[in-house]
């Protein structure tokens, strides 16, 4: 009772907090979801955090909206999932600005199709429309913005 740490401060691991809001955000649930996940995809996650060795992380939602955590992408998802890919080999650090510069992490959809129409609209389109990031590889292709600025105006 009284001992010297009872003062010390608790040391607060920011990783799994951030993986949580990630999952969060790209699944859109509640972080309650994230939090009561079963005891099995829970050493997934933590071997994801504490092992250099571990890079990839792949999170779905299985039944009734719950985390399903694994080390391999799985087959036949149902809803939309998560992956969080580490960038180099090394423990996934306690801090959100190494982590974020560390960690990679985006979301794949059931449906390729689906997936690759809203890479089209969000990724591609914006890069056709963009003057500024257009490349015109020589001369010969002067006529090529018209047809480029047409075909986009066709898949809005």
């Amino acid at each position: 009772m009284g001992g010297e740490d009872d003062d010390a401060p608790i040391a607060v691991d920011l990783r799994q907090d951030w993986i949580a809001e990630k999952v969060c955000e790209t699944l859109k649930i509640k972080k309650d979801k994230f939090d009561n996940m079963e005891e099995e995809s829970l050493f997934p996650l933590k071997d994801f955090m504490d092992k250099a060795d571990v890079t990839e992380l792949f999170v779905s939602l299985g039944d009734r909206d719950s985390c399903v955590v694994t080390l391999e992408p799985g087959t036949g998802y149902k809803k939309k999932s998560c992956y969080f890919i580490k960038l180099d080999q090394q423990k996934m650090p306690n801090n959100a600005e190494e982590i974020a510069s560390l960690i990679t992490h985006g979301d794949f959809s059931k449906s390729p199709l689906e997936q690759l129409s809203h890479m089209a609209h969000e990724v591609f389109l914006p890069m056709l429309l963009d003057p500024a990031k257009q490349y015109v590889a020589s001369s010969n292709c002067t006529g090529c913005a018209p047809k480029v600025r047409k075909l986009c105006r066709t898949l809005n």
